[in-house]
């Protein structure tokens, strides 16, 4: 028998309404690996990367990502039953209860800030204007949303249960080895000419043209997908307040730029 926490968050599913996203009660199937990140860590573009290099035939401009790598805030629980094991689920969650194996993907907070205060002012979420004020929500809290807790927490709850990590910085500087890491990282092979394939076709510059063959309301808003615009874009107080509040963990993460 389940134990009791995992229980009841079976009990509250069957009061969703039908169709609703599974969401943060998706008790994982013992298969599942989730592929977990603080939101605008670069989770969009691993997923492509994956399905790519699990399926070198695959139509990125026609599939539905969500079909390949699902995203539990997307999928029903219905349809995440239904796809074939072994599964690879993307989650932006704290550490869940029935969470099993998984890989934490990290991006620089500086960039992380930016790029999630811009995707919630295009998804028009009750966000503040002021940057400065988001970057502290961000890694001081309240966090914009709270479910997915602030930054810090959330990094560090995931590195004390000791999974893999692969940096967003990293699979820019070289897509075809960190792609390659998250796989071994997530217990799921492809050979070399598949992933060498995935890292030329799946790049930041065309992950926008992937995204626009996705349904309109399972598009993520990607950014442009470099690295350091939170450094150059944000003024020095804000920058202050993110290495004080991050400092433990960027040098953890061996993150030497600020």
């Amino acid at each position: 028998m389940r134990p009791l926490h995992l229980r009841a968050r079976r009990a509250i599913r069957r009061r969703l309404r039908p169709g609703a996203a599974a969401g943060v009660f998706y008790l994982p199937h013992p298969d599942d690996t989730m592929l977990v990140s603080y939101p605008r860590s670069g989770s969009t573009w691993m997923r492509c990367l994956l399905a790519a290099a699990l399926d070198p035939g695959l139509d990125l401009q026609g599939v539905v990502l969500g079909d390949v790598v699902p995203d539990i805030y997307q999928s029903t629980e219905g349809h995440l039953r239904s796809l074939p094991r072994p599964l690879v689920v993307k989650s932006h969650q704290p550490p869940q209860p029935g969470y099993g194996r998984a890989l934490l993907l990290v991006r620089h907070p500086a960039d992380v800030v930016v790029s999630y205060h811009r995707y919630l002012r295009l998804a028009d979420y009750p966000v503040t204007d002021d940057p400065a004020a988001f970057a502290r929500e961000v890694v001081v809290g309240p966090a914009p949303l709270p479910r997915f807790d602030t930054w810090p927490r959330h990094t560090r709850a995931w590195l004390d249960r000791g999974v893999p990590v692969v940096r967003y910085e990293d699979l820019l500087a070289d897509p075809e080895r960190g792609l390659g890491q998250a796989l071994d990282a997530l217990g799921l092979t492809a050979s070399a000419a598949a992933i060498r394939g995935a890292a030329q076709r799946v790049t930041p510059a065309t992950l926008r043209a992937i995204e626009s063959a996705q349904p309109r309301h399972l598009r993520s808003h990607v950014g442009a997908g470099g690295r350091g615009t939170g450094l150059r874009t944000l003024d020095d107080a804000t920058l202050a307040l993110l290495r004080r509040e991050t400092a433990e963990l960027t040098d953890l993460l061996g993150y030497e730029v600020w």
